[in-house]
């Protein structure tokens, strides 16, 4: 458990970046006018639904940047003790 004592630490950090401007900040700011309106042609494009990821394809885009590693005690990819509890 002592190694996660140090994710709330980092949500913190990342949530204070996420706040709003300050009223000085933002009345410092020269006034702008309204974005012009964007002409659309034709009919509105469709969102298409992307083929289904293959676990492998998962794992290299998204799990493997903490079990190759092992961070956060995360179980190392090959090492079949890590993965036992």
């Amino acid at each position: 458990m002592k190694a996660l004592s140090f994710v709330p630490s980092l949500l913190v950090l990342a949530l204070a970046g996420c706040g709003q401007q300050s009223s000085e900040t933002a009345s410092s700011l020269p006034e702008s006018s309204p974005p012009a309106p964007v002409e659309t042609v034709g009919p509105a494009a469709t969102p298409v639904a992307a083929a289904p990821k293959s676990g492998e394809q998962v794992y290299n885009e998204v799990c493997q940047a903490c079990h190759a590693a092992g961070v956060a005690n995360a179980p190392k990819a090959g090492e079949p003790g890590g993965w036992a509890k």
